[in-house]
């Protein structure tokens, strides 16, 4: 990029960048304002709404209280027209209450202003309660009167004689639209438009008043209200920028209810809301407004930068060019710039240089110097062959004085034996006048020798008569010694490209090495190669692999190693500890203190080199190259072993790493045809074998059975003990599967707690061995079921499990290996569903089965995505008094046909399939809503709701318990878990600490269908069990047999003597009503009182406080 264009961009970008700046620091300061303003204003309005209204509620107290201190009022004399009369005289002051109302103590209405009914019990309330409390007067929250139908808020004054004793209330009722005006006269004051949302809602975030959503009122909840309530801070105003659900972004101001004077408040909050887009929409429109000075303002700084650009870059390019024309020659180039900057310094430098230039000349100094100062020696002959004259390159050369040679024969420098030798070439001198190119060796005083390319001429005069000779000569030292180094370095590449081809060659990493050792003595004459590889031992030992050369039988009497001691000094040890070649150029340098030096020298080594054999980072090996000479390894020969070194160390590491994949394809092979845990084939493996079992057995008219295992309980082990536990019980299982079939038989494992068997006949003569295959393949089953019975031993305790097994026969029941499987699957099913510890061959009316369960199955899936379960609540009734005291949640399942399934049909294959976990969390999860729901109708009551054995071992279920209670905000003793006896059996300890988890946070605890498992009394006894459901099987034959009379008898007594409650389950006929009630039995539910009835039914029978007659029983 040129200067030009480098200014340009330069100047643009700072003024970019500041404009940006400015434009965001104006931006982000305008944005703060305006929203604090806007916070400010909208939490002043929301505190002066939130104040007026605690005014006037507590002014409408206060009224309340001067009306129930009226002596009339405090009359226990007064007549209930008194007190109407009273209190209309009272309404015709106080217009704003809709009526007053007196009612006693027992909540039945004595005197009323509009007319209703006197004489009505009023059911208990929160405001009731507080009265009742003695409490002076109250305000309830906003809620729907029966009389009235619309939102209305309650008033109640405690009512005392002159003995200051309680006989009565004064209830009022108040219109909530006389807030509402309060908060409209305040909302007209404030000029913000019709964007301004106001809604007021109660503490449970019910939505008491909304200026756009009048139909919402008591029946819809704030969005996001409980998320909302928990993260404000309970001071009178907080403030929040959020996007509420379904809603823009939004200035929130949340102002909390503070009461006045003695009026506490109901935990009402005053919500004031805006649009961020109506409040941020000046800005934005000044945003824009900057945007559109922005594109002129940059076009004029690019224009203004391109004109300063262009007058900074004209007398440089004169500069430019300048110098250009005086690197051609041309030497009185000059540039005239007339200025006082840096570039007019510049071309006064540069004029000043070629001032200077142009007066340089050549002299005959020069000259001489050059002859003087010749790179090559040159000496001047006399016809006699002495020396007449010596140059300074030749003096220096050869360590003579100048004195030292001159008028000296020749052979001072060229010995006679070398003379002898060139004769032909001083021949063809004296012939020709002149040679070229002839080595001759050149001895200097101190006895070395300098190989010289002579070019020599003989000086005549001009009758031809030789005045003399004279030599020009070369020292070709390097050039001999780059001669030698090629022929090495051809040697050794010829030595790496039979070694590449051994690399490409050679499958097996022995006889890899040994060719490479070989080739490496046979192509370069080295004395002794050898290869280590190094130990990963303590001592860090060098094992050597492979030797070759003249030596191959030599031992080492001092153990190579890579240690970092003196052991490891030698160059094996440095290669592979460093990583990098190491080269002991003499072997006589060495000191004879290193361990290793004394076998090298003594078997006449003058030099070596130690190379590095690299997988990666990591060093595994080092090659060994041993030479007679000293210096033997040059740098470029050390380079190309290097490289066929790292060559070697690949090639070994691939013949590792595809001998590693050999091993891994063999692995891997294994691992897709067994299973991992047990080493049993697995399903893969047992269905290639099966196959051709069954090809075999057509073509030689053969039998082949399929034994499909189940394990009975394994997954409660599972659950209970660890994965760990299950993993090694597996294990066991699949040892006695292994020791009960003969060794032309197969055992697998086909997942989880599966297993397959394939049998097949070895006599094969027709009907009769058929049938004793048949025989012979139950003994199996038999053998294999009493074997896994027998305990097993599972970290340190015994562990029970049993057997399930479906048999398909070939060719009794199937073809082709798929189907043998399906069927086998088909009657291990109907095995265990008669009663699991068995066995049993398949037939068609299995496979019918089969798919009816299979159907459910998928049917069941459907209908947990589509929630089409629903609840269906019998009450819990007090056998004396026939109250309500309580419901059992039971599920039912409707499908989108509206045909009711009841659980009995669908639970058991729920349970089979794990399905019942999905379903249980949906049970609870309802129940809690339902409950929920109920008590803000003002409907208490207590909801039980059964466990499954697999919703009880699964994760915490104390956590999900808790969780769905907290979720809904139900008080804890609404909620009742039912567990069944088989839960206390499992595992004890675990039980009774999750059971106590449950009792501790105050839910109750049943023990259903009691009577029917195997519960010790211990158990009961230590276990915090609330109550005792009596089996509907004992209640079914009371009073008339007696040893179900006998049963109900002692499981009520054995209740009322450990403290717990009794309730019967399945009465369906006043007599056993009737004689449960004379055995002590309090509580109990059935057909006689109610069928499972839906939630709303349920509701209403709450509502109209359902009762059962007593009077028979009286």
């Amino acid at each position: 990029m040129k200067l030009l264009s480098k200014l340009t961009l330069t100047i643009v970008a700072v003024s970019l960048f500041t404009f940006g700046v400015v434009l965001y620091v104006t931006w982000i300061s305008n944005i703060k304002a305006l929203e604090t303003q806007v916070k400010e204003k909208i939490g002043a309005m929301a505190v002066n709404i939130m104040d007026k209204i605690d005014r006037d509620l507590a002014e409408r107290m206060h009224n309340l209280e001067t009306i129930s201190t009226d002596p009339i009022i405090m009359s226990r004399d007064s007549t209930p027209r008194d007190i109407t009369e009273r209190l209309l005289e009272f309404r015709n002051i106080y217009k704003r209450y809709i009526s007053l109302s007196f009612f006693d103590l027992d909540r039945v209405r004595i005197a009323d202003t509009s007319g209703l009914h006197l004489g009505v019990k009023q059911v208990m309330t929160k405001y009731w309660e507080d009265v009742l409390q003695d409490k002076l007067s109250i305000a309830s929250d906003i809620r729907v009167a029966e009389e009235l139908n619309n939102p209305t808020i309650y008033f109640a004054s405690l009512v005392k004689d002159k003995n200051s004793r309680p006989f009565g209330a004064v209830i009022s009722r108040m219109s909530v639209a006389a807030v509402y005006d309060i908060i409209g006269r305040n909302n007209s004051t404030v000029h913000m438009g019709e964007c301004l949302r106001i809604n007021l809602l109660n503490k449970d975030g019910l939505i008491i008043y909304s200026n756009n959503n009048r139909k919402g009122i008591l029946r819809e909840k704030f969005p996001g209200w409980e998320e909302e309530n928990n993260n404000i801070i309970k001071e009178k105003v907080n403030f929040k920028i959020g996007t509420p659900p379904g809603e823009e972004e939004m200035i929130m101001a949340f102002c909390h209810e503070q009461g006045y004077l003695d009026f506490e408040g109901n935990g009402w909050t005053l919500c004031i809301y805006i649009p961020t887009r109506i409040v941020f929409a000046p800005i934005v429109a000044l945003k824009n407004t900057w945007l559109l000075i922005l594109f002129p303002g940059i076009i004029l700084i690019f224009i203004l930068s391109s004109i300063i650009s262009i007058k900074l870059s004209r007398p440089l390019n004169r500069l430019k060019d300048a110098v250009v024309m005086l690197g051609n020659g041309k030497v009185d180039t000059r540039v005239e710039i007339k200025s006082r900057d840096e570039i007019g310094e510049l071309s006064k430098a540069f004029n000043q240089m070629a001032d200077d230039i142009s007066r340089t000349t050549v002299s005959k100094t020069y000259v001489d110097n050059i002859l003087t100062s010749m790179i090559n020696t040159l000496i001047v002959l006399n016809p006699d062959a002495t020396i007449r004259t010596v140059n300074q390159a030749a003096l220096l050369l050869l360590k003579y004085e100048e004195q030292e040679l001159v008028g000296h024969t020749i052979h001072l420098i060229i010995k006679k034996e070398e003379a002898s030798f060139k004769k032909p070439e001083i021949e063809k001198l004296f012939q020709k006048g002149s040679i070229a190119g002839v080595e001759i060796t050149y001895q200097a005083k101190n006895g070395e020798k300098y190989p010289m390319l002579v070019s020599a001429s003989v000086m005549n005069d001009k009758d031809e008569k030789n005045r003399g000779i004279v030599i020009t000569a070369q020292d070709i030292t390097e050039r001999k010694e780059a001669e030698e180094k090629l022929r090495k370095t051809s040697r050794t590449l010829g030595m790496i490209h039979a070694c590449n081809t051994l690399l490409t060659r050679t499958g097996d990493e022995r006889l890899l090495l040994e060719g490479v050792c070989n080739c490496i003595v046979e192509q370069t004459g080295y004395r002794l190669v050898w290869v280590g590889l190094a130990e990963q031992d303590e001592v860090k030992t060098i094992r050597p692999v492979i030797r070759a050369g003249y030596e191959e039988d030599y031992n080492y009497a001092a153990k190579p190693s890579w240690a970092e001691d003196g052991h490891g000094s030698d160059p094996a040890g440095a290669a592979i500890r460093t990583g990098r070649p190491c080269i002991i150029d003499s072997v006589a340098a060495v000191p004879d203190s290193a361990p290793w030096i004394k076998e090298r020298a003594i078997n006449g080594y003058g030099s070596l080199i130690g190379l590095p054999l690299m997988d990666g980072e990591t060093t595994f090996g080092v090659l060994i190259i041993c030479a007679t000479e000293p210096r033997a390894f040059d740098a470029e020969e050390v380079e190309l072993l290097s490289e066929m070194a790292n060559d070697l160390g690949y090639g070994i590491v691939a013949l590792r790493t595809q001998r590693k994949h050999q091993e891994a394809e063999e692995k891997l092979t294994y691992q897709a045809y067994h299973d991992s845990l047990t080493g049993l084939p697995n399903r893969a493996m047992i269905m290639e074998s099966l196959t051709f079992a069954l090809a075999r057995a057509k073509r030689f008219s053969g039998s082949v059975a399929i034994l499909f295992i189940d394990l009975d309980d394994f997954k409660l082990i599972n659950d209970i003990q660890g994965h760990e536990a299950g993993d090694e019980l597996l294990c066991h299982v699949a040892e006695r599967l292994r020791g009960s079939i003969r060794e032309t038989d197969m055992v697998a494992r086909q997942g989880g707690d599966e297993f397959i068997v394939l049998l097949t006949s070895h006599d094969i003569n027709g009907l009769w061995t058929v049938k004793r295959f048949e025989e012979e393949t139950a003994d199996v089953a038999r053998r294999i079921i009493n074997m896994i019975k027998i305990p097993f031993q599972i970290k340190g305790q015994e562990s029970y499990i049993g057997a399930s097994i479906g048999i398909s026969l070939f060719p009794d029941n199937a073809k082709d290996a798929h189907t043998l499987m399906q069927q086998a699957d088909s009657a291990m099913y109907h095995a265990k569903k008669n009663g699991k510890g068995g066995y049993r061959f398949y037939s068609i009316e299995l496979s019918e089965r089969a798919h009816k369960r299979h159907s459910l199955t998928t049917r069941l899936h459907r209908a947990i995505e589509q929630q089409e379960f629903v609840l269906f609540y019998q009450p819990f009734v007090e056998l004396t008094s026939g109250q309500m005291v309580g419901a059992e949640a039971l599920i039912r399942w409707q499908e989108k046909k509206g045909r009711l399934i009841p659980p009995a049909d669908f639970l058991p294959v729920a349970e089979d399939t794990g399905l019942i976990i999905p379903i249980s969390d949906w049970v609870l999860m309802e129940v809690c809503r339902q409950i929920r729901a109920w008590q803000d109708k003002g409907l208490e009551l207590k909801v039980a709701v059964n466990f499954s054995v697999r919703q009880f071992w699964q994760g915490d279920i104390v956590s999900k318990v808790l969780d769905a209670v907290n979720k809904f905000g139900i008080r804890h003793d609404a909620l009742e878990l039912e567990i069944t006896e088989s839960m206390l059996s499992l595992d004890p300890v675990h039980t009774e600490t999750v059971l106590r988890q449950f009792s501790d946070h105050g839910l109750s605890i049943s023990l259903d269908d009691f009577g029917t498992g195997y519960s010790s009394l211990n158990r009961l006894k230590r276990f915090p069990i609330d109550k005792l459901k009596i089996d509907k099987s004992f209640v079914d034959g009371i009073p008339g047999k007696e040893n179900d009379t006998a049963i109900v008898t002692a499981i009520t007594q054995l209740a009322h003597n450990l403290g717990l409650q009794a309730l019967a389950e399945g009465i369906e006929t006043f007599e056993q009503w009737r004689f449960l009630h004379d055995l002590g039995c309090r509580y109990g539910q059935g057909y006689h009182f109610s069928r499972p009835v839906p939630a709303k039914e349920f509701e209403a029978m709450l509502e109209r406080d359902q009762c059962w007659t007593l009077e028979h029983l009286l």
